[in-house]
């Protein structure tokens, strides 16, 4: 998942439920003129009023799991205190203004003309400073150089700091004692400035383009020059191709971006222990040449998913997985979810199971999927997970179990996840409007995480520090509050390499379906792409000449 205030299933990817995780505490601390109103929500549930703090007043709240945002008022457009546990306490401020779109700085995320940013905070460690990145973080304006500990932009990753388990927390609202009047100022006259700069900018970029027009009319014969290659690109305009049809979207990573890199992630071998040893990988497309599960949260209804691989390296691509709705049939393919506790505690096998066919509940066998995947049964349950707090989640594996040849920890009940660095998936969905939270997604994982624990114990990391390796393809973000649009991320290894997300790159599909295809191709320099279609015909057993065009669109 970007970092968009912390998005949910980042920080469900590693943190544990709020049942067996340990509790942190964070003390919250008024010492504005004014009552604090402290709103809080988890794993992207709807934000509600825990406490009122008087003036010179505290408020001690336990903390355990993933996803926390605490803030000051009902409006989002706030300060925001984001917390996570997973035996490690995660934390940051954010000021970056709601649903910005994808933007890259400070700057560019306030050209829509919103603010994240209503009072002064700090958070402040009370013990462990220095040991990692654990440090006092402050904030104290609407303003780059006042608030440079907080996050400006969603891909502002660098903001995100740890401290060990135990340590506490002093969370202080106007901590300098800031005169709000004279705050709310600064605040004016910086966003003055900006405006003004703005317009100077928009002059200024006219001007040039005037320019280049006349420059461009009077050297007819001169070549235009080549646009420097990005690692990321996005593009939403509708096209077509011959057998592709139209296509609608798109976003791609290449090179670095896409795992080019040499890198290393901790892989679990113990379950119980929750051992893990480092592994490296060097893969054109990072650890997704690895075996990997597909993962579906509702609401959502799924009519189609096939499977392509191009095993042999000699450009097939035969389909080697699939299931049909309408038919009920699957070919190799196995519904999975995390329903399958093992309540003992000595956690002998991870939580995946076979899921029962509305995905709400396990399963005594492998049973075909319905179809549809339902919203959240009680958003306001916070650490409720999967069903209750979110939306019901599935995922997919092939139909061969583990039986000991798969990476890592692995249970008598896992399956094996799609191997080899060529492979496309190909996903016909739609994301009807729910309820709360109304964040219907679909992604990728190591499928390691799945044989261990997708919300405890894995070999994911939490935000940017992917680990083994997170795709986003399709995921209605918390910080979107219209909900109308998807957003594709890509984390992996330690997160040095931070891959341009693509906040909301394309609209969401409510009432009819649409296409997803997420191709991996480690050709040359490395290629994941997503690309979203208004068609395709899954009777296909072979992608074949598709993928040039799936790469070329």
């Amino acid at each position: 998942m970007v970092k968009v205030a912390m998005p949910a299933k980042i920080a469900l990817a590693t943190c544990l439920y709020a049942a067996v995780a340990s509790a942190e505490t964070v003390n919250f601390i008024n010492k504005c003129s004014y009552p604090i109103e402290l709103y809080h929500s988890q794993s992207g549930s709807a934000a509600s009023k825990v406490a009122d703090i008087p003036v010179g007043s505290s408020h001690t709240e336990d903390v355990t799991g993933p996803a926390h945002m605490y803030r000051h008022s009902s409006s989002n457009s706030a300060t925001l205190v984001e917390l996570a546990c997973d035996g490690t306490l995660w934390l940051d401020l954010s000021v970056i203004p709601p649903m910005p779109g994808y933007c890259g700085s400070y700057e560019e995320c306030k050209n829509g003309g919103k603010t994240g940013f209503n009072v002064p905070i700090s958070i402040q460690p009370k013990e462990n400073i220095g040991k990692g990145t654990c440090s006092a973080l402050y904030c104290a304006a609407d303003d780059k150089d006042a608030c440079a500990d907080a996050y400006h932009f969603p891909m502002d990753n660098i903001k995100t700091h740890s401290c060990p388990a135990g340590t506490e927390l002093d969370v202080t609202f106007c901590y300098a004692d800031a005169d709000q009047s004279q705050q709310q100022q600064n605040n004016d006259q910086s966003q003055q400035q900006q405006q003004q700069q703005q317009n100077t900018d928009q002059s200024q970029s006219q001007h040039q383009e005037q320019q280049q027009t006349e420059q461009s009319s009077s050297a007819a014969t001169t070549t235009a020059p080549t646009q420097e290659e990005r690692g990321a690109t996005q593009q939403g305009t509708v096209q077509s191709f011959a057998d592709l049809g139209k296509v609608k979207a798109k976003y791609e990573y290449k090179g670095k971006n896409a795992g080019n890199v040499p890198g290393s992630y901790n892989r679990v071998t113990d379950l119980g222990s929750c051992t893990k040893e480092p592994v490296q990988v060097n893969s054109p497309v990072g650890p997704m040449s690895e075996p990997v599960s597909m993962i579906f949260r509702g609401p959502q209804e799924i009519q189609n998913i096939a499977v392509y691989v191009d095993e042999g390296g000699n450009g097939s691509w035969p389909r080697v997985s699939s299931y049909c709705r309408k038919d009920g049939t699957v070919e190799n393919l196995t519904f999975m979810n995390n329903k399958n506790i093992d309540y003992s505690g000595q956690n002998a096998h991870g939580p995946q199971g076979y899921a029962s066919a509305d995905g709400k509940d396990k399963a005594d066998e492998a049973t075909v999927f319905s179809g549809e995947l339902a919203e959240a049964s009680d958003p306001t349950k916070i650490g409720g997970g999967p069903g209750i707090a979110t939306g019901v989640e599935i995922n997919i594996m092939t139909g061969e179990k583990c039986n000991g040849q798969c990476l890592g920890f692995s249970g008598d009940n896992d399956y094996q996840g799609w191997n080899g660095g060529k492979k496309a998936f190909v996903t016909e969905v739609k994301m009807p409007k729910g309820k709360m939270p109304d964040q219907p997604a679909i992604w990728m994982l190591n499928a390691q995480v799945m044989h261990s624990n997708q919300y405890g114990c894995n070999c994911r990391g939490i935000g940017p520090v992917g680990g083994c390796g997170e795709l986003d393809i399709a995921e209605v973000i918390e910080t979107n509050p219209s909900r109308d649009k998807v957003t594709t991320h890509y984390y992996f290894y330690d997160g040095t390499v931070l891959s341009p997300g693509g906040d909301n790159f394309a609209p969401r599909s409510y009432d009819s379906n649409t296409v997803y295809v997420t191709l991996i191709d480690d050709s040359n320099e490395g290629l994941i792409k997503i690309v979203e279609l208004e068609s395709f015909d899954f009777t296909q057993t072979e992608l074949g000449s598709l993928v040039q065009q799936l790469v070329d669109c």
